[in-house]
């Protein structure tokens, strides 16, 4: 075999390198149009996040919201205990957090109490309604103050009271029994589904007496979810007056009822006012039941309070405080 003409002891045979160049230049001719193609300047595809979101099944979702509020509507009567993370500042305008231990009593129709206490002997705050007055003792203030008035007056007082030092969402107790979320929204009629939050959102107005006034209720679920896992009231003019972020919903006892009709509640809650940079209050519940075991008339008892209590300041809030 000749060497010479750069065909060495390993060329192929003739036939076998013009099969060798021609599978080369076919490579190549491909190889060429992909770069070509990869070139051309396509229509956009929007990425998936972009895409348009098919919106659940509303007809479930009524099925399932309506299920949990009729299992809440059982929950006649609540108590449990706990403790709350508050965001206090001090003189120089920082925010300390201050954790206090907390009692809720809550019972049907309107009555709820609130106690947070300092120490085993200290109260810092008692917030409760009998159903028609609503009232806060501040026992530690000087002097020892309890603010008093009509629930359904328009709690104008509630934001921007600098004398009182708690939280917007921790002023009335109206709105605290609204951001607990121990409450049926009722009418599902305006449940609608929201793409951008990916979540059902569902409102409901609480008017106030003497007046066209009143909040509005915003609820939100998530997809699946039965229970909301956040509450934002929001004024006439639908600013916020306070919202919830709901979490770990765990189901209660109640009289009468299976394990599986007891209701939802939730074991974490964080309240917010209309402040972001004010912080926010962390409840954390221990032990709640349906039971009513620990509740007593005496717990929404104006009389019995003040005879307590023995405030030195009463203060009358009317709706044009």
């Amino acid at each position: 075999m000749r060497r010479g003409g750069g065909r060495g002891r390993w060329a192929l045979p003739r036939d076998e390198a013009g099969a060798s160049a021609t599978r080369r230049g076919r490579w190549f001719r491909l190889r060429l149009a992909s770069i070509l193609l990869s070139m051309v300047v396509l229509p956009a595809v929007p990425a998936c996040s972009s895409m348009p979101q098919v919106a659940p099944d509303r007809e479930a979702a009524l099925h399932r919201i309506d299920a949990a509020d009729r299992r809440l509507a059982s929950l006649d009567r609540f108590e449990a205990t706990g403790t709350a993370v508050l965001p206090i500042r001090d003189a120089s305008g920082e925010i300390e957090r201050e954790q206090l231990d907390l009692l809720i009593l809550r019972e049907r129709p309107g009555r709820l109490a609130v106690r947070l206490k300092l120490s085993v002997t200290d109260t810092l705050a008692w917030l409760g309604s009998d159903g028609a007055r609503w009232w806060l003792f501040l026992p530690e203030k000087d002097p020892s103050t309890v603010w008093h008035g009509a629930v359904r007056s328009e709690p104008r007082w509630a934001v921007g009271a600098d004398e009182i030092p708690l939280p917007v969402s921790l002023r009335h107790p109206l709105l605290v029994d609204l951001l607990l979320g121990l409450e049926p929204a009722g009418t599902l009629e305006s449940l609608g589904w929201d793409g951008s939050s990916r979540r059902w959102i569902l409102e409901s107005a609480v008017p106030f007496g003497g007046g066209d006034s009143g909040w509005r209720v915003r609820r939100s679920y998530p997809p699946d979810a039965a229970a909301p896992s956040r509450v934002e009231v929001l004024d006439s003019e639908d600013r916020l007056v306070a919202g919830s972020r709901l979490a770990d919903h765990v189901r209660v006892e109640v009289p009468d009822r299976a394990v599986g009709d007891w209701p939802l509640v939730p074991m974490r809650i964080e309240l917010i006012g209309p402040d972001p940079a004010d912080g926010a209050v962390r409840l954390s519940l221990e032990r709640p039941s349906g039971l009513g075991r620990r509740i007593r008339p005496a717990a929404f008892a104006w009389e019995r309070l003040l005879e307590s209590m023995r405030p030195m300041r009463i203060v009358d809030v009317g709706a044009d405080s």
